[in-house]
């Protein structure tokens, strides 16, 4: 847990972290990660891209979607006008719908 203020921002932007590297950091890293995230920002979290290094989608991107934790997001797939490696062209855009620390 950080030492930030519930809602403190508006939005997060997580690049070239999350999702590249599911090899090295279990699907529980995650999900902790995004879930801190959405306790500090009041309305948006924006992670690309959403592919792990061999340049394929995380298998971590359906259990998040299917993750009843985050029932109170909605879970988007973006393409985007940048591929810095193969196939790496999508970014995950988490919403809230409410407050999950109100």
């Amino acid at each position: 847990m950080t030492y930030f203020k519930n809602d403190q921002f508006t939005i997060s932007l997580v690049s070239h972290f999350l999702f590249l590297y599911e090899d090295k950091l279990d699907y529980d890293f995650h999900k902790k990660t995004i879930l801190e995230l959405l306790r500090i920002c009041s309305k948006e979290i924006r992670i690309f891209p959403i592919v792990n290094f061999k340049g394929k989608s995380s298998g971590y991107i359906e259990n998040l979607m299917n993750d009843k934790d985050f029932m109170n997001m909605q879970i988007s797939i973006k393409r985007v006008g940048y591929e810095f490696m193969k196939n790496a062209n999508e970014m995950m855009n988490n919403t809230k719908i409410e407050s999950f620390y109100s």
